[in-house]
C-alpha cells in the first residue's frame, strides 16, 4: 500500500459510507465517523456538514422532504461529494447511500494494489482481505501434487439411522 493510504480501525472492510442520518455526521463505517478526525480537507468537511444540515433541516421521518427543490439539491450535492470524499480517502471504497431520496447506492474509489474487492458474506456484508502474493492455486505445499476432492471417498459421511 502507498503512504497516502490510511488504515482506519473503524473501517476494517475498507468501505466508508456517505449517508445522512438524523443529527449525525455523514460518514459511516462501523458507526458514525467524526469527519474532523479522518484527515479530510477543511473545505470538504464544511461541504459534508452543509449536506448533512440540509438533511437535518428539511427531512422529517414522518413526512419526508418539506420541499422538492431541496430534495433535488440534496441528491445533486451527494453525487458531487462522492468523488471528492473518495479522492481524499485513497485505498477505500466510498459508497453514497441516498436513502432519503430513494436515489440508490453509488460507489467511487478503489482498493490499493494488493487489495481486492472481498466476496460477500452470507449476510450480504463484505470484509476486506489481502490475497496471497502467490495466488490461491499456489498455496499448496507441492503445486504438482493432485488436489484432493472432498467427499469423493464416502468415508466419514453420516449414514441415515435405520
Amino acid at each position: 500500500m502507498t503512504d497516502a493510504v490510511r488504515d482506519y480501525s473503524f473501517a476494517p472492510d475498507r468501505t466508508i459510507r456517505l449517508m445522512s442520518d438524523y443529527c449525525s455526521r455523514p460518514l459511516w463505517a462501523c458507526g458514525s465517523i467524526d469527519t474532523d478526525t479522518v484527515g479530510l480537507s477543511a473545505d470538504l468537511v464544511v461541504h459534508l456538514d452543509d449536506w448533512q444540515h440540509l438533511f437535518d433541516a428539511h427531512f422529517q421521518w414522518e413526512t419526508g422532504w418539506d420541499d422538492l427543490a431541496v430534495r433535488a439539491r440534496y441528491d445533486t450535492q451527494g453525487h458531487a461529494l462522492l468523488p471528492l470524499v473518495a479522492a481524499e480517502l485513497p485505498g477505500y471504497i466510498v459508497e453514497l447511500d441516498l436513502w432519503p431520496t430513494n436515489g440508490g447506492h453509488h460507489r467511487a474509489g478503489t482498493w490499493e494494489p494488493g487489495w481486492e474487492p472481498p466476496p460477500r458474506h452470507r449476510t450480504g456484508g463484505r470484509s476486506a482481505f489481502r490475497p496471497s502474493p502467490l495466488g490461491p492455486q499456489d498455496q499448496r505445499e507441492d503445486p504438482t501434487a493432485p488436489r484432493r476432492r472432498s467427499g469423493s471417498s464416502g468415508r466419514g459421511r453420516h449414514r441415515p439411522i435405520p
